[in-house]
């Protein structure tokens, strides 16, 4: 991959790319009515694979935080998360191909952070995958699909004022397995909310944000 500093320095908390299919503006209210409890905390995108699939990040009924779905989007939402102590990030998912669709979150607990993942086909939902470790702490996720993988970026490590600082990593999705993960090329600053697109040729692009703790600049790789 090659990266580049594309031409805009600004003050920033997040980089984001939106897609969103067929799917109607009804469809996703209707999903988000359905939660499993009253409060649903936050909603996340929709992504076309034949059918809308929606998920976002709700309190759940032991007061943790987890996900729900609803595959489609017209059905009714159900708990898609793992079992175990900690709290789920809100999710982010794509579509790969027209057949199915996957999920990925974070899960952060005493011992850390990590990433977990689970697919959907007309079937229903798959057993949980979880990503390969690449550090102690895994977070802010981001997903794009193609026709026969999806692929995912994330920061792997947390900024310190000492020692080695946070990584962008990226691995893809082929439908059983998540492959070896890689860091991508290095830039100044610890990275921060990546955003991942598939261009017309299936080539990811990755666009990320780098602070040095006074200000940030996007760069992108692909």
């Amino acid at each position: 991959m090659n990266h580049r500093l594309l031409p805009s320095r600004v003050l920033l908390t997040s980089v984001a790319f939106l897609a969103i299919g067929a799917a109607s503006f009804g469809a996703m209210a209707s999903a988000a009515q359905q939660t499993p409890v009253a409060r649903p905390e936050v909603s996340a995108a929709i992504a076309m694979a034949g059918d809308a699939v929606a998920a976002w990040s709700s309190v759940a009924p032991d007061g943790s935080l987890r996900v729900a779905a609803a595959a489609p989007a017209s059905a009714a939402a159900e708990w898609v998360s793992p079992p175990g102590i900690g709290r789920d990030a809100p999710p982010v998912i794509a579509a790969r191909g027209r057949d199915s669709v996957v999920l990925v979150a974070s899960r952060t607990n005493s011992a850390g952070s990590y990433l977990w993942s689970r697919q959907w086909t007309p079937a229903g939902w798959q057993s949980t995958r979880y990503l390969p470790a690449t550090d102690a702490t895994m977070h802010h996720p981001a997903l794009a699909g193609g026709t026969d993988r999806v692929w995912a970026v994330w920061v792997s490590g947390e900024a310190r004022s000492r020692g080695a600082a946070p990584r962008l990593m990226a691995a893809s999705w082929d439908g059983r397995e998540w492959s070896k993960p890689r860091q991508l090329p290095g830039a100044p600053g610890n990275p921060m909310a990546p955003s991942i697109t598939v261009d017309g040729n299936g080539v990811p692009i990755v666009v990320w944000a780098a602070s040095d703790g006074n200000d940030a600049e996007i760069w992108a790789s692909r």
